[in-house]
């Protein structure tokens, strides 16, 4: 079972680290403990996330998702 801690940018609901607290293999892998893992472009919308290694997150003109790099 995982007890995750949620770390959010000061008045936001932007995600900004997840601290895995249970010691079990499963669930929740953080891959990352920097104080800001999750970043994001000025639409909201997601740009990095160190804990799966993806350095980029592209979007279409929709702003729908289409393109990762790792």
């Amino acid at each position: 079972m995982d007890n995750l801690i949620y770390t959010c940018q000061s008045n936001s609901n932007k995600l900004t680290k997840v601290t895995e607290t249970a010691n079990n293999i499963y669930g929740f892998k953080g891959g990352a403990n920097l104080s800001t893992e999750y970043t994001y472009d000025v639409n909201g919308n997601l740009k990095t996330d160190a804990n799966k290694n993806i350095t980029a997150i592209q979007y279409n003109y929709l702003g729908e998702f289409y393109k990762l790099k790792f």
